[in-house]
């Protein structure tokens, strides 16, 4: 598949998301074939006990089956059929869609309700979890809940088109379309950039961190 935007390991599988559906590989990533949602992108993947949960263009899918097949769970409470992101706080499931901001579910993906009271914008593009405290990157800024996903308020300049968050420490990355790469040490009230050694401001699109390194990926 071409158009990657979502990797997981479930045990010996990897599993890759892209405008293709879901690849998986039995072999640590020498061989790869397809396991289903075939006409539909999928940009987000979550491991919830003994199930993997995907979301993409055509909603919130589940499998019991380490992958080889999938069912729509989001038929119940999601009012929009388009999901960029999921993710977990305090044993529940969060769900950010295009368009329609933040859904939640309390029993593993089956029912769900929207939970955006003080997002001002609802097209959720990244969903972040640090303990207690969930962050969401929309495409007119960031947004912080501390009560896992019911309520949120904005923590950064409207204009931060944001595609994807890493916390490193105490520090909150941001990666932003239009403004690189963004950083706060203080919950947000200030903000600083980190695009030293790119060229020019990059498009961004991606953020990850391991120990002691953040990792950003670019269009181009």
């Amino acid at each position: 598949s071409s158009n990657g935007y979502a990797f997981i390991r479930y045990g010996r599988y990897f599993l890759l998301g892209s405008m293709a559906g879901v690849d998986r590989s039995t072999d640590l990533g020498l061989t790869w074939g397809s396991v289903g949602l075939t006409t539909l992108g999928v940009r987000s993947f979550l491991i919830h006990q003994d199930t993997i949960l995907a979301a993409g263009d055509g909603g919130v899918f589940v499998s019991a089956d380490s992958g080889a097949t999938w069912t729509r769970t989001d038929t119940q409470g999601i009012t929009v059929g388009y999901s960029f992101s999921l993710a977990m706080v305090g044993g529940m499931i969060l769900d950010g869609s295009n368009g329609a901001g933040v859904f939640r579910s309390t029993d593993g993906g089956l029912h769900w309700s929207r939970t955006s009271a003080g997002l001002t914008n609802s097209i959720i593009c990244a969903l972040l979890v640090d303990g207690p405290t969930a962050y969401a990157g929309t495409t007119g800024g960031m947004f912080r809940s501390t009560d896992s996903g019911l309520s949120w308020g904005g923590i950064s300049p409207a204009n931060y088109y944001t595609r994807g968050l890493a916390v490193f420490g105490a520090r909150l990355f941001a990666a932003t379309m239009y403004h690189g790469v963004r950083y706060t040490d203080d919950g947000g009230a200030n903000w600083y950039a980190a695009n030293a050694g790119f060229i020019g401001t990059p498009t961004l699109n991606a953020f990850g961190a391991s120990a002691d390194r953040v990792f950003v990926g670019t269009y181009g």
